[in-house]
């Protein structure tokens, strides 16, 4: 069993629960009930998102994105030798600090990307509006 929230219908109200039929067939005995049970924009929501991420493949361009901020942060864990973990999936890719230190070096970070204009922290959430050129100016 799966259930999809949010991301399904780009930020707008609606969940989809899927299972096995067995499993699903279960709830045709059961009363479900909703908040939101005549709100149709969470519906149409969903079917564009699912149109728009068929057509532009965006788990494929998140999934690149995603794993090229990872890599970066290796590369610059690397040449600064500094000691993280790079962790997560790479849609919401996240390093953690090897240190004593690990909370005032992501403080320090995040004062420093602020001053680039940029609200960042230790983890990134990767979408379909970054792209390699936004990636590479923040390196």
């Amino acid at each position: 069993m799966a259930i999809f929230g949010k991301a399904l219908g780009n930020g707008y109200a609606i969940t989809a629960v899927i299972g096995k039929r067995e499993i699903m067939e279960a709830a045709q005995t059961t009363f479900i009930s909703s908040i939101f049970w005549t709100e149709r924009i969470g519906v149409v929501a969903g079917l564009k998102t699912l149109e728009v991420m068929e057509r532009e493949r965006s788990w494929e361009k998140i999934t690149a994105i995603g794993n090229d901020v990872k890599d970066r942060w290796r590369k610059l864990a690397l040449k600064y030798s500094i000691d993280i973990d790079v962790w997560d999936l790479p849609a919401l890719a996240s390093f953690t600090f090897r240190s004593e230190n690990a909370t005032t070096y992501k403080t320090l970070i995040t004062q420093e990307m602020l001053k680039n204009k940029f609200l960042a922290g230790n983890s990134f959430y990767a979408c379909t509006k970054h792209t390699l050129e936004i990636i590479r100016s923040i390196f």
